[in-house]
């Protein structure tokens, strides 16, 4: 008992100077490194790491030949095409959901990081509405639910004896991840340069480009050049794994909260969301918690409150 005890108390010590680390008013320096030493091993293929089975609730396209973990969602597509409910899949999101809510879209996610990057890029950023703010969210649902009953479909099939796999092309087992941005970036541009087949190299040919590709691409120059305008504009308002890890998110045990002593509702918090990340309305919230399913708990209100009212909390 007391060895279990003594663990107890160092797994708690652990997270506590973990919390107080997070909450030194240099978040953004932390989540940068935390942020470059995560794309660095999810792609760790470049440094010689090996592949795992691992599903994680990130946009990292499977397909991705330096990927050492696997996409959950298209994971989850997957399975379900083939007529498995994904328990593994679906554990590991909750888990995850459950104790750090959409932390990961802000602090690992290789996209994220990507689209971080784009934002530093010196131009006046748009100014969204509140209203039109929470309209534009529901395409993420209108993608994620899209997917999902396709593939529900593709799966009812397959048990029937039916199976319409190879029927729908590249849309047969993963409904979404043609259509989707980031594997165009981190998978199909690869295997264009590494194979030969662009403009330019010796082996191009132009009836290799068909109507899919140039799809795809203006897809992809579309959600950049917004990305650069509106920050984290694929999080916002597109990515189907954010906002089903929006379930969970508004009662994960790590979330923002805020100090009613030292807040005086100056809107600093929000000002610096809606300009470096999700646009999260923080002060419509209790000082308990920051109940909202976008907030990635990227801590960039909290380097911004310039009373120190802001502050990660753990609700045990």
């Amino acid at each position: 008992m007391g060895t279990r005890s003594s663990k107890d108390n160092k797994i708690k010590t652990f997270s506590l100077r973990v919390l107080d680390a997070m909450n030194s008013r240099k978040v953004r320096l932390l989540r940068w490194i935390v942020q470059i030493f995560s794309f660095v091993l999810l792609n760790g293929g470049l440094i010689g790491l090996g592949w795992t089975q691992i599903p994680l609730p990130i946009e990292q396209p499977s397909a991705n030949p330096f990927t050492t973990i696997v996409s959950g969602f298209e994971a989850f597509q997957a399975f379900i095409s083939q007529g498995t409910f994904p328990f593994l899949v679906f554990g590991v999101s909750l888990l995850i959901g459950g104790i750090f809510g959409r932390m990961l879209c802000g602090w690992v996610c290789p996209f994220g990081f990507f689209q971080d990057l784009l934002r530093l890029v010196p131009v006046k950023k748009w100014k969204i509405s509140k209203p039109l703010n929470k309209g534009l969210r529901d395409i993420r649902a209108v993608i994620f639910w899209a997917a999902v009953i396709i593939a529900g479909f593709l799966g009812y099939r397959y048990l029937v004896g039916e199976s319409l796999q190879g029927s729908f092309s590249f849309f047969d087992s993963q409904p979404w991840t043609p259509l989707n941005p980031v594997a165009t970036l981190f998978v199909m541009f690869f295997y264009m340069i590494f194979n030969g087949n662009y403009p330019g190299a010796e082996d191009f040919q132009i009836g290799n480009w068909t109507f899919m590709f140039y799809f795809r691409v203006i897809i992809l120059l579309a959600v950049i050049v917004v990305s650069i305008f509106v920050p984290r504009f694929y999080c916002r308002y597109v990515c189907p794994t954010g906002y089903a890890m929006g379930f969970t998110a508004k009662y994960s045990l790590i979330g923002i909260a805020r100090n009613p002593a030292r807040c005086t509702r100056c809107g600093s918090c929000e000002d610096m969301c809606e300009t470096t990340a999700m646009q999260v309305p923080i002060l419509d919230y209790s000082y308990e918690r920051v109940r909202d399913e976008n907030c990635t708990n990227c801590g960039n209100c909290l380097d911004a409150c310039p009373h120190g009212a802001i502050h990660f909390k753990f609700k045990a």
